[in-house]
């Protein structure tokens, strides 16, 4: 399906980037999907044989490309906005267990000072002390592993920035006028 690239460069963008990106099984799945429906053949060859023989064919193809070029993406807006929710209801708790003085509260205040004092402390040690060989591996996973944990914690508190805020609030206001 790799000769499919060039042509779908040109037709769908986001398609094609399925296929170039980590999403290529479902993407080629799909549009050879799409062309055995329209033009009656997943071949390269055939489809673009097709594609030149019937302008209206071709016009079809591209239009059912794009639907699912949209549907894509509306998938992945969905997602992200579902996960916006997450994090928001996920603060909201933690203001109403705080309103309640509910000990409860402190769990992420907690964690967040474990892993933040917890990724110091490893760092301040890899930097200060040498690391045996046969333990390099090992610290380094660890390391990398805390780290995660504190840009987790510090976009938790911090939140995103505001360009993503505004791109979040235009999702929303899009998906809802849908």
């Amino acid at each position: 399906m790799i000769p499919l690239v060039p042509l779908l460069l040109g037709i769908a963008p986001t398609v094609a980037s399925w296929i170039l990106g980590d999403k290529t099984g479902g993407a080629v799945e799909k549009v050879t999907g799409i062309a055995r429906e329209i033009l009656g053949t997943d071949d390269p060859s055939g489809i673009e044989a097709a594609i030149a023989r019937d302008p209206n064919t071709a016009l079809q193809f591209k239009t059912a490309l794009i639907q699912a070029e949209a549907d894509a993406r509306r998938l992945e807006h969905e997602a992200i906005l579902a996960q916006i929710r997450d994090v928001q209801s996920a603060r909201e708790q933690t203001v109403r267990l705080a309103e309640a003085k509910s000990p409860i509260a402190y769990g992420a205040v907690l964690v967040s000072a474990i892993v933040l004092v917890g990724f110091a402390v490893m760092l301040w040690l890899v930097i200060r002390e040498e690391v045996p060989v046969n333990q390099r591996d090992m610290v380094t996973l660890l390391l990398g592993t805390l780290a995660g944990m504190a840009s987790s914690v510090v976009a938790y508190w911090v939140g995103s920035s505001n360009g993503s805020m505004q791109k979040n609030a235009a999702l929303e206001k899009a998906l809802a006028q849908k």
